[in-house]
């Protein structure tokens, strides 16, 4: 049995003042005219579970109007460990606090149970259009599907981000770098060892799922995920010995022009995402905007299989207004795929005529 969320209450978050929201569905439509609060209550389902939000905003921006704090409560079913969860976020402390089956969480139990929230799979509009945006919002994409496979990846980026950041500043601190010789040389290291590490939890990561990919039986175009960067191209070919050495040397050749321009020039964080649409063997940043659209679907549909089948992880599937942007024959193989899935989903539309009639039986419609 999947995890699904049976009850959604929300308090002074965005527009909402105080709203409760039951589903006995496991496909929820939130429908109604633009700027009614659709994307909101999405929003609100997606900062319980342990990735970045919808739309990544700070959580002072989601109070409503002039409230001090906020809180989305819901209930669960079929989760292995949570039958509730509040997420509460106070202004005057700036703090986001988790509330457990109805107890309140400390930071050590927080960080216990994070890896056990519920995984969203999040398609939107903005993320329909990955391979026209830059490297970094390909990159970032690249990290989510990683973390969907290592639960421990998004703590390395973590780590890795501080280091650079500290790099700098002891690059700034010691413009005579022969002062700052041995603290460099630290941490230096440092970011090669965990660097070297992310590069290769990504190609495993992304290996993993272009073999699941190809099992899968899907009426969407069939993808190749590839990671593109100087230290990834070497993971197939080269120890990470010699990969750290390499790295090591990249940054210490680097210094100077690092300190000039207040940033790191190599590194993991240089990294392209892409995929190849099979079909046509062409990368997804040359396919048509239609293509570029089915390609995205295709992806998040795989990362929901390869999360709640292979991973065994409690998984939602998230689609802020995608079937607006698709022909009728693409909707209905969207939702015969996702009902195979039997995963519990989220979308939001303007109305229910954009909808396949034989569909929208399927679905429990939220109106607004």
């Amino acid at each position: 049995m999947q995890t699904i969320i049976s009850k959604l209450v929300l308090n002074n978050f965005r527009n909402f003042s105080s709203n409760k929201f039951e589903f006995k569905a496991n496909q929820v439509l939130f429908c109604g005219a633009n700027g009614v609060g659709k994307t909101n209550c999405l929003e609100a389902v997606s900062i319980m579970g342990r990735s970045p939000s919808l739309r990544g905003d700070e959580y002072d921006e989601m109070l409503k109007n002039d409230a001090l704090n906020f809180s989305i409560y819901a209930e669960l079913k079929n989760h292995n460990f949570l039958e509730k969860i509040a997420v509460k976020f106070d202004k005057s402390s700036k703090k986001k606090t988790y509330e457990f089956n109805g107890e309140a969480s400390n930071s050590k139990r927080q960080s216990d149970l994070k890896n056990y929230l519920i995984n969203f799979v999040i398609l939107t509009p903005q993320i329909e259009q990955l391979f026209i945006l830059g490297k970094s919002q390909r990159r970032e994409y690249l990290d989510k599907i990683v973390c969907d496979i290592d639960l421990t990846h998004q703590s390395r980026l973590n780590d890795y981000q501080k280091l650079l950041k500290e790099r700098l500043l002891i690059l700034q601190k010691y413009r005579n770098q022969a002062q700052g010789e041995k603290w460099l040389d630290i941490i230096e290291n440092n970011i090669a060892e965990i660097g070297i590490s992310i590069a290769f939890a990504r190609i495993e990561a992304i290996d993993f799922f272009n073999k699941a990919i190809a099992s899968f039986s899907s009426n969407f175009p069939k993808t190749f995920l590839e990671v593109k960067g100087e230290v990834e191209n070497g993971v197939a070919s080269k120890s990470s010995l010699f990969l750290e050495d390499f790295y090591r040397a990249k940054l210490k050749a680097n210094r100077q022009n690092d300190l000039e321009n207040f940033k790191t020039e190599f590194g993991i964080h240089r990294a392209d995402f892409d995929a190849i649409f099979c079909d046509k063997n062409l990368s997804a940043t040359q396919s048509s905007t239609g293509e570029q659209k089915a390609i995205m679907i295709s992806i998040s549909l795989a990362r929901a299989k390869i999360s709640a089948s292979y991973k065994n992880q409690p998984t939602i599937l998230i689609f802020d207004e995608v079937v607006s942007h698709l022909d009728n024959q693409r909707k209905i193989h969207l939702f015969d795929e996702i009902l195979q899935t039997n995963l519990q989903s989220f979308f939001s539309a303007t109305s229910q005529d954009l909808i396949p009639k034989q569909k929208l039986q399927d679905l429990e419609v939220v109106e607004f």
